[in-house]
């Protein structure tokens, strides 16, 4: 009898061990999916702020680029990538594009005056001068 009673408590011993170290996996496994998770999120939005920070940068060195007076409309996003975002001017030499609490900053080539926001932006190369304004 005796016997029988220590592989019974033998037996639960080793259950519980097994469904511990099963249960010390499955949170490790979860923790590794979690955070390529969340390295696949930061990568997509970096990609695209990037992205928009590339089109605003192309049409600042355009317009400096072209010879006498310049203007043209160009169009941003209401959303990016499924984000909303703002997108502002600073010291004028630097586009801060924010999504959630992430910055993207992209320092300018050359010295931009105005603003600029969603929708239609229009940019102006008046005698050198380059100066952006939101439409709407």
């Amino acid at each position: 009898m005796i016997f029988l009673k220590k592989k019974t408590g033998q037996s639960s011993i080793e259950f519980v061990l097994i469904a511990g170290v099963m249960f010390f996996v499955f949170i490790g496994m979860f923790v590794v999916i979690q955070g390529r998770m969340a390295g696949a999120y930061k990568t997509r939005l970096y990609n695209s702020l990037e992205g928009l920070g590339n089109l605003v940068s192309t049409e600042v060195r355009l317009a400096k680029s072209s010879q006498g007076d310049y203007s043209r409309e160009f169009f941003l996003p209401e959303v990016i990538g499924g984000y909303n975002y703002s997108i502002n001017i600073y010291d004028k030499t630097e586009v801060v594009i924010t999504v959630e609490d992430f910055d993207y900053v992209v320092f300018l080539d050359y010295n931009v005056s105005g603003d600029i926001g969603k929708r239609w932006n229009l940019i102006k190369n008046d005698k050198g001068n380059v100066s952006i304004t939101p439409l709407g």
